[in-house]
């Protein structure tokens, strides 16, 4: 009697739902979950890009081929920028427009007709919100510069000998990952340079800088995805003797005028975990 007990007892261990027999297909043996070890990264925040690649196409081309057609704007979208600012930078000879991946194709092919000559190309390197200084125009004299503001009055500055660059800076989107913003402004860069304390990690150290003199009404903002590019160059109001369009943008050379287009593509990457 007690081994037909024993007996039956077994048999119902194997019976139970969620078992088999050995060497039996079935639903697997319930168990309990097993506890993974946390990976060493949760908890910290999360990692975003550090460094930002500019790839910069620099062409010049003949007087009134960017400034006057609109074969180039046509390929972009220039409302990004805002309203209010194109206007402002329309005012004082410059026109910015972004262009979608698919576009650049359109867009080298265009400028290589206009000008018969192989793009110049830079690259520039650096901390994501640091400044990237494009030299336009190299060892400029004392230069007089008139710009329209906002308010739509005119001042004119008597800027000192130097460079005249495009200032651009590119920052992540925190919510974002994939965005960049792009902001830009002409600067004149002085070839003088005036002594200043630098504090960095490794302690106080005194440089010489040049001076940097920025026109603050033609700063612009730009959001941008993966594979997109800005493109800026001279617009109409350029042709006025001292807009900031002309003396950024026209390159005077043997008695012709050139205008300067900048191709700008921006890529923001990961330093290499230490």
């Amino acid at each position: 009697m007690n081994g037909f007990r024993h007996i039956f007892l077994l048999t119902a261990v194997f019976l139970l739902p969620g078992c088999t027999f050995p060497g039996q297909d079935g639903p697997p043996v319930s168990r309990s979950p097993e506890v993974k070890p946390r990976p060493a990264d949760v908890g910290k925040p999360p990692r975003f890009p550090e460094i930002i690649r500019m790839n910069i196409i620099y062409i010049e081309v003949p007087a009134g081929q960017a400034s006057g057609s609109e074969e180039i704007w046509s390929y972009l979208d220039e409302e990004p920028i805002g309203a209010e600012r194109l206007v402002s930078l329309g005012r004082n000879g410059i026109r910015v427009g972004l262009g979608r991946a698919k576009s650049m194709p359109d867009i080298i092919r265009v400028l290589k007709r206009m000008t018969g000559q192989a793009l110049g190309r830079r690259l520039t390197v650096g901390r994501t919100a640091a400044p990237h200084h494009i030299a336009l125009k190299r060892n400029q004299g004392v230069q007089t510069i008139f710009s329209f503001h906002a308010d739509r009055t005119l001042s004119g500055s008597d800027m000192p000998p130097g460079d005249n660059v495009l200032t651009v800076a590119c920052t992540v989107d925190q919510d974002d990952a994939d965005r960049i913003i792009l902001t830009g402004m002409p600067q004149v860069r002085s070839a003088k340079t005036k002594t200043r304390f630098h504090s960095d990690p490794t302690g106080v150290r005194v440089v010489n800088k040049p001076v940097m003199f920025g026109f603050e009404d033609l700063m612009f903002q730009m959001p941008m995805k993966p594979g997109e590019f800005l493109v800026i160059g001279p617009g109409a109001a350029s042709r006025r003797p001292h807009s900031v369009g002309r003396h950024f943008f026209i390159q005077k050379k043997q008695g012709m005028d050139f205008e300067i287009v900048l191709v700008i593509t921006p890529k923001a990457e990961m330093l290499p975990e230490k």
